[in-house]
């Protein structure tokens, strides 16, 4: 599937979760939301340009992502220099990846700052996942601190639930160390205990690893 329609499944997903929780009378037709849809529109316009980058020799490279898909879940680390490929790698990876497991992914990029917002990563990650795995969401948190523990909570109920196995999901976080400074950056950006059929992938550059969340 097309990193294209990947995002332009999450935009579909953030207008469903409004029109939901708009008839329930729980949260009001809000900036917050509007925020999300460009914050999709925009990643989605980053991920057509890499779409677009030939990619060769990296056969083995992408081999090893498909076979970290055969674990029950966990973390994966891409790693290299400024300019070596690692988004692009990333692209052509998803664009030949089966419908299955479902792809959420983001791109921090400072080509814009909209997409560097960790508050807005959390909110619109939260939001998309919450529909994907139908747990109930009353409201967007207002604050990075909040928006980190509301993630933090549905990943340990689906976990606890099972439900992550029923329908797995993969999320590609690319560009980390591009994201703007955080107010919680000295704790882990996802926890260590995943859902069982939740794969993430996070691209960082090399020289930036030490600089960001650890697992």
């Amino acid at each position: 599937k097309s990193a294209e329609k990947l995002c332009t499944e999450i935009v579909k997903a953030l207008a469903d979760f409004r029109r939901r929780i708009e008839s329930s009378g729980a949260v009001s037709a809000s900036p917050s939301f509007k925020a999300s849809t460009e914050l999709a529109n925009r990643v989605d316009d980053l991920l057509s340009e890499l779409a677009n980058h030939p990619l060769a020799g990296r056969a083995t490279k992408l081999n090893q992502l498909d076979r970290f898909l055969e674990r029950p879940s966990g973390f994966l680390l891409v790693t290299g220099d400024a300019g070596h490929g690692k988004s692009a790698l990333l692209s052509h990876w998803l664009k030949r990846r089966p419908a299955q497991p479902r792809v959420v992914r983001h791109l921090f990029s400072c080509r814009s700052d909209i997409t560097r917002s960790v508050l807005e990563f959390y909110r619109s990650t939260l939001v998309t996942l919450s529909v994907h795995w139908n747990q109930p969401l009353l409201r967007l948190p207002s604050s990075e601190e909040e928006a980190r523990d509301a993630l933090f909570a549905l990943l340990e109920e689906v976990r606890t639930s099972g439900a992550g196995k029923a329908s797995p999901l993969l999320l590609v976080v690319d560009g980390l160390d591009e994201a703007a400074p955080s107010e919680r950056w000295d704790c882990p950006f996802f926890p260590k205990a995943l859902p069982e059929g939740m794969h993430i992938v996070i691209s960082v550059r090399l020289g930036d690893v030490e600089e960001v969340p650890a697992h």
